[in-house]
């Protein structure tokens, strides 16, 4: 992109930044737009040398940072919309993790709300026995079956977003693939 385009482009990308967000938070001062949006603090700065930084703090701590050179139009508008995700309130994912007894997935319903709530995951989390999936399933957005029930899926695959968690998965605590997991399964 030659110097000129970059330019026009650039003031471009600002003027739809301004568009999207909320008029009513919004302040300017000399380090860029500030913005107080859900109790969190957002800073967008754009630098004469077409660098675009992007901030949110949480309860006064770094929360997201970036910061990336405005070369391609549509990457920048792809960074700014995923940082725009964490200002839209999104209602969390409901999950049910099933077992036979409910006894080995409520340790690891309790254990896996720490680990969501440390890293700020917006997830719902409650464990079950599977006796009680037609109740209490009925309004997750996933099941999440123990894998000592995993023959249980294809049964009620046909009534719910059901998914089993592998064994190396479920038997090491592995909190981090469980998540990924559920993101996975549950695109928004």
């Amino acid at each position: 992109m030659d110097v000129f385009l970059r330019e026009i482009n650039y003031q471009i990308f600002k003027r739809y930044v301004y568009y999207c967000l909320p008029k009513s938070k919004i302040k300017n001062n000399q380090f860029g737009t500030i913005l107080i949006h859900n109790q969190l603090h957002c800073q967008i700065f754009f630098t004469n040398q077409f660098v675009i930084e992007l901030s949110i703090e949480k309860n006064n701590k770094p929360f997201y940072y970036l910061h990336f050179e405005f070369i391609d139009f549509s990457n920048a508008i792809q960074l700014f919309h995923d940082f725009m995700e964490y200002l839209i309130p999104h209602d969390p994912i409901k999950v049910l993790i099933c077992c036979s007894s409910a006894l080995t997935s409520s340790y690891l319903v309790e254990e896996l709300k720490k680990y969501i709530q440390k890293n700020h995951e917006n997830i719902n989390i409650t464990a079950s026995s599977f006796h009680h999936i037609h109740e209490k399933g009925k309004d997750s957005d996933l099941i999440l079956l123990a894998p000592q029930v995993g023959y249980l899926a294809k049964k009620y695959a046909r009534s719910f977003n059901i998914q089993v968690i592998p064994t190396n998965i479920y038997a090491t605590y592995n909190y981090s693939k469980i998540v990924e997991m559920i993101k996975n399964a549950i695109k928004r």
